[in-house]
């Protein structure tokens, strides 16, 4: 193992910034909030009232959210491997335990995750595939280092084994509002907030043989990773609440809790609460903010201005909402557009167009909501544009 030439490097990014420091990396160098965030939500609007009787009684979620806040993460770029673009040791601590997991990124942006029994349920929510492995990770800590040992086995049988060392303290980054490349760009809008960093001294071998890491992306981070996935809902009313099974197979149970103006539809996730905020204006339910909070800390918060259209009633025209997405209680990382309008065949279409930044901006999702036995919410990101390093096709 052997560390990367950071040290003059990294001197100059914290007294000056990362901006136009490195022109032939620029579209992995991090940047600050892209709008303000009230500013460009602006005054608070009234939300354009249907006409329509509602098809439903309870409330209609327009999307699938997700977010998970890691609290550290080795991160290896592989350099000319003809499948692999980067692999990933995770650790998450929740209510005191510790779950760690590996992410493989395939060339073309898609991406695995490998797990063991415990962490299965906490990589759950992320917005890639899971399978089980053999995976060991094995971390040690002294005053001055931190050092992972981690073994798994992908699905295409390849044997992994990544060795990092990191020195302490990990350093806080100037400009923290990550490029997602394009990890996972078939699945999710993904926005990252980069809290802490440190370059780290690794090895990778697939199996047996040495891996070339890249010398600018071999590092420990503690970072947010949130935004919108595909998935297919199915909701139903269970009393004054509401459950939803996803495309997985899996329930979640919302509970109803009153507020002044309106409420608040609640559900404890694995790794983190859900919450859904409506007004009620004249009887319609309108979707003003959704929050992801894990162990007290806001992974993500999506605001609209004006709250969007009560989604039970049939829609008579196209609507429109400004959108501002939050990530890990930094505002204004990803801003555009919402608008909801009528389909066919009676449906409801959500269409989520971020703006900024250029890489939330190439994964716009698109949802259709049915109410044929039952709502069915089907989301989906449209036609995602492939990045520069998409340029190996993904396995079918």
């Amino acid at each position: 193992m052997e560390y990367a030439s950071w040290t003059v490097l990294v001197v100059v990014v914290l007294a000056v910034g990362l901006a136009g420091l490195l022109s032939g990396c620029a579209h992995l160098i991090p940047r600050g909030a892209v709008v303000d965030e009230e500013r460009f939500l602006g005054p608070a609007e009234p939300p354009i009232p249907a006409t329509a009787d509602p098809r439903v009684d309870h409330p209609v979620l327009p999307f699938a959210v997700w977010g998970l806040y890691f609290d550290e993460e080795i991160v290896l770029e592989l350099v000319d491997h003809p499948t692999w673009r980067m692999l990933e040791v995770c650790l998450v601590r929740i209510r005191g335990e510790e779950f760690a997991f590996s992410l493989d990124s395939h060339r073309c942006g898609r991406q695995w995750v490998a797990v063991d029994e415990r962490s299965e349920a906490v990589a759950g929510g992320f917005p890639a595939p899971t399978y089980r492995s053999d995976l060991d990770v094995q971390r040690s800590e002294d005053e001055r280092r931190i050092t992972y040992e981690a073994t798994w086995t992908m699905q295409s049988g390849e044997r992994i084994a990544v060795s990092a060392e990191v020195r302490k303290p990990l350093w806080s980054p100037l400009q923290r509002n990550g490029n997602t490349m394009n990890h996972s760009q078939e699945t999710a809008l993904a926005a990252i907030d980069l809290q802490r960093f440190r370059p780290a001294k690794a090895s990778v071998t697939i199996d047996g043989e040495p891996a070339r890491i890249s010398r600018l992306s071999r590092s420990m981070l503690v970072q947010a990773a949130a935004g919108l996935m595909t998935d297919r809902l199915v909701l139903r009313a269970v009393g004054e609440g509401l459950e939803v099974d996803n495309a997985a197979g899996d329930t979640t149970a919302y509970r109803r809790l009153e507020h002044g103006g309106g409420f608040d539809l609640i559900a404890e996730r694995a790794t983190a609460d859900e919450v859904w905020r409506f007004a009620e204006v004249d009887g319609q339910q309108h979707l003003q903010q959704v929050t992801l909070i894990q162990e007290g800390r806001e992974v993500l918060r999506v605001r609209f201005n004006p709250a969007l259209p009560d989604l039970r009633r049939p829609v008579q025209g196209e609507t429109s909402s400004r959108m501002v997405m939050a990530i890990n209680g930094r505002p204004g990382y990803v801003a555009g557009t919402v608008t909801v309008a009528p389909g066919d065949g009676g449906t409801t279409v959500v269409e989520v167009s971020p703006e900024k930044p250029s890489w939330a901006a190439a994964r716009p999702v698109r949802t259709v909501i049915r109410f044929a036995d039952g709502v069915v919410v089907q989301t989906e990101v449209v036609t995602p544009e492939p990045w520069s390093f998409g340029d190996v096709a993904c396995p079918d």
